[in-house]
């Protein structure tokens, strides 16, 4: 059976969520700023693919530092779920836990 295939939003959102939150908060300022200056750049230009270039830019300004914060959010909470379950699970020794199996 062949993989579905994701779109590059659930990729970025994927990768963000594997990485510490911190990552993603931090990456998000730079996206801004670095697209930011891309639909600047291009943005005084009438040639056909300059303004192509300025209108991606222009909305990936938004678009990326979204799907960063997002990811980042995802993989806090991830964290914070793991976290919890291996405080649920360290809480009982070896006998407790098997008796409780049963």
């Amino acid at each position: 059976m062949a993989r579905r295939r994701d779109s590059l939003i659930d990729d970025l959102l994927a990768i963000f969520a594997a990485l510490p939150w911190w990552v993603g908060v931090a990456f998000a300022p730079v996206a801004w700023f670095g697209f930011s200056h891309l639909a600047t750049s291009y943005g005084g230009s009438t040639q056909p693919v300059h303004v192509l270039i300025a209108t991606v830019a222009g909305l990936a300004r938004w678009g990326a530092p979204a799907v960063c914060l997002v990811g980042a959010l995802m993989s806090a909470l991830g964290r914070r779920k793991r976290a919890g379950l291996l405080a649920a699970a360290g809480g009982a020794d070896g006998a407790s836990a098997i008796a409780g199996m049963s």
